[in-house]
């Protein structure tokens, strides 16, 4: 079996053993790191779970493998909980994507009198999946099983 485990990967649930990559991890799996069938790779759901897996299927679409072991990892001690007045977007973007790394546990993001631009204002929800991609490239660069809240 060869291993692509110097990599991880990200995936919401965990918890069954049959897990799947799709669209872009699948492709960077296939195309990148170059995974094929018996390959072993490394998951995190961000809650403190790391699943080795060995894969099964694996095309750019779509890789499946299955659970081999779970290892439940300690959360990062100290917890540091981040509070941050709000900069513009692309400054707190990268913000998010390198405190990640460091273990930060939670973001509060702080809307101060100072503020600038308020991009904010038409609703957090439009960019929810954004800011949540940058924190999962961090704890993938930081091989970290911990997301921030």
């Amino acid at each position: 079996m060869r291993n692509a485990e110097h990599f991880l990967f990200y995936r919401e649930d965990l918890s069954n053993d049959i897990v799947e990559l799709e669209g872009a991890e699948a492709r960077h799996a296939v195309t990148a790191l170059r995974c094929r069938p018996g390959d072993g790779i490394r998951m995190t759901d961000g809650r403190g779970i790391l699943a080795r897996c060995e894969m099964e299927f694996c095309s750019t679409n779509q890789c499946r493998g299955r659970v081999v072991e779970r290892i439940k990892t300690e959360s990062p001690a100290p917890a540091v909980h981040l509070m941050v007045g709000l900069p513009e977007r692309d400054a707190f973007e990268r913000l998010i994507e390198n405190v990640t790394p460091l273990g930060v546990r939670s973001i509060t993001p702080l809307i101060c009198g100072r503020c600038q631009r308020k991009w904010w204002a038409k609703g957090w929800e439009r960019y929810r999946d954004r800011l949540h991609r940058k924190m999962v490239a961090g704890i993938k660069q930081a091989q970290s099983a911990w997301l921030p809240h």
